[in-house]
Formats: structure tokens, sequence, C-alpha cells
């Protein structure tokens, strides 16, 4: 019975945290870093899909955000342009922060990996709605006459929001080892 009581605990806790961070993810979108440079937009929310993944024991919570997150604010029309390429963008974004963190060790360990993950699901978002335009069949002349220097750029904002997000996984992790530590020394 006890194992069937944690996985529940389990379920609820993996519901609770992509609720938490899901909702998180849709409020960086109304505070948006106004750079005008390709990219700088994805920085706030590409942090907080690898924060997930950093905090979470579950593998595919990122995806999950993504999910949850991509279906609100394509039903809401928070990002631009609106559509449900949207959805494609935040779940493609965070599938590859999942599958960074499971082929690194299952862990991201340091700020470099941190960094390559929010890089290249950076670029990744890039890509699907570059991929969308040219399913669609839409004019796509600019971009990919620009494409090679939006990628760096996106790399780039995605690089530094995460080695930001690394430091704040591992302050998290520290305060609630801390707590743990504490909370058994002093029991009676």
């Amino acid at each position: 019975m006890a194992g069937g009581e944690g996985r529940v605990r389990s379920k609820a806790l993996l519901v609770g945290e992509v609720a938490l961070f899901s909702a998180l993810l849709i409020a960086t979108r109304f505070f948006r870093l106004r750079l005008h440079v390709p990219g700088a937009g994805s920085m706030a929310w590409i942090a907080v899909l690898v924060i997930v993944r950093g905090l979470s024991e579950y593998p595919a919570t990122a995806t999950l955000v993504g999910l949850v997150s991509g279906i609100v604010i394509t039903v809401t029309g928070l990002d631009m342009p609106p559509g449900p390429q949207q959805v494609l963008k935040y779940v493609l974004a965070g599938a590859v922060v999942d599958a960074l963190g499971y082929l690194m060790l299952r862990r991201f360990r340091n700020p470099l990996s941190y960094g390559v993950a929010g890089g290249v699901a950076s670029v990744a978002k890039l890509l699907s709605v570059y991929l969308i335009a040219l399913v669609l069949n839409l004019p796509v002349f600019v971009v990919k006459a620009v494409l090679t220097y939006v990628a760096v750029l996106n790399f780039t904002f995605g690089a530094i929001a995460d080695v930001v997000a690394f430091y704040v996984v591992k302050v998290a992790v520290t305060v609630v080892r801390n707590e743990e530590r504490g909370g058994r020394g002093h029991q009676p």
C-alpha cells in the first residue's frame, strides 16, 4: 500500500511542478525584455524550462511545462503570431531541454551544461518557427538571409539565461539540503 501512496504523492508533485512552472513561464510572456535583438525575448522562458528540469526528478517535466504553457499561450494569444505553431515552439524547447538533461548524465552539473541546454533549446525554438513557415509555404526569404545571425543570437541569449538558471538551481538545492540536515539534527 505504501508503494501506491508514494506513487500518488509522486504524481501530485509532478502535476504541482508542471502547474507552477507553466504559470511562471506564462508570466514571463507578460514581462518581455525589449532589447530589439532576435532571441532576447526567449531568455526568461527558456530559463524557466531549464530551471524546472534542474529541480525536478521527473524526466519529461520541461516538455510537459512547454506543452501546458504553449496551449495556454496559443489560446490566449499572448505570443505573436498567434496560432498552433506556438505550442510546437514551447514543446520542442522543453523536449530539447529534457533530452539534453538526460544525455548529460540525467542531471545538469555545471554552468556550461546549463548554457548549452539553453542555447540549443533557444535555437530549436527558432528552427521550429522556421520549419512551420516552410511547411506552410510562407515567404521565408528574409528568414533564410539572416538565419545564421539570428541562430547565433538565440544561442547566446539562451546560454546567458541558463547560466543564471544554473545558479538559481544551485541555491535552491543548497537551501533544501541545509533545511533537511538542520531538521534531522534538531529532533528530540
